[in-house]
């Protein structure tokens, strides 16, 4: 287990996701240094709770929810607040795998969320994963899409990995694990908050080659 594995658990457990200050600071200095910035007051900021945390011990307790934790790769460094870590459940070697986003509302007619099926669907016949937001609507027949053609899809969630949201794609969620891969960059605890899908939506972009949106609100 690396020093830096260690410091960016640290971070991870203090800080919000998508924090942009913060995320610099650490994608240009790294954990480690951060955290003696830290220590030495070189920080305007209210550095409590960073001091506070642990890293060993936010890397234990995701251990005993069966989470795991990753410092992202590449593909997020052109974000403007690249996320400090990633907890996820299934197949993190997906990550890595050619990717589609499928998005849209969560209240689609019965015609966009068979377009959104099937395009995932025929993505999956070329071989490539599926990347959506677990939300109702459209994501979740984009997800269902791809596991029905027994294909790889990839749900980026707005809250910790121990809490589904919404409740009632709990099923959707646990398949997904199963042959697929859940992501998160929040604590588990952590509650679908409004903004939270927000930050949630750059992870889609970072991760896929491109996005496809089938039906959006107005």
């Amino acid at each position: 287990m690396s020093n830096e594995l260690v410091a960016r658990a640290q971070l991870f457990g203090a800080l919000e996701g998508g924090l942009s200050n913060w995320s610099r600071e650490v994608f240009e200095k790294g954990a480690e240094k951060v955290i003696e910035l830290c220590k030495s007051g070189e920080y305007k900021e209210d550095v409590t709770n960073i001091l506070k945390s642990n890293g060993h011990q936010v890397l234990e307790k995701l251990e005993e929810l069966g989470i795991g934790f990753i410092v992202p790769g590449s593909q997020f460094d052109e974000l403007p607040a690249p996320p400090i870590g990633l907890t996820f459940k299934g197949d993190i070697e997906l990550l890595n795998h050619r990717s589609i986003a499928i998005v849209g509302t969560r209240n689609p007619t019965q015609y966009g969320a068979k377009v959104a099926s099937e395009m995932a669907a025929n993505f999956v016949d070329r071989e490539w994963a599926v990347v959506s937001g677990g939300a109702y609507g459209i994501d979740s027949s984009a997800h269902k899409g791809a596991l029905i053609a027994e294909g790889e899809t990839i749900a980026v969630l707005a809250s910790g990995l121990d809490i589904y949201y919404p409740a009632g794609n709990a099923r959707l969620f646990s398949a997904i694990e199963e042959n697929g891969l859940l992501i998160s960059e929040y604590m588990p605890g952590s509650k679908a908050l409004p903004f939270r899908f927000l930050n949630r939506n750059r992870i889609i972009a970072a991760i896929a080659e491109g996005t496809m949106v089938v039906e959006a609100a107005f």
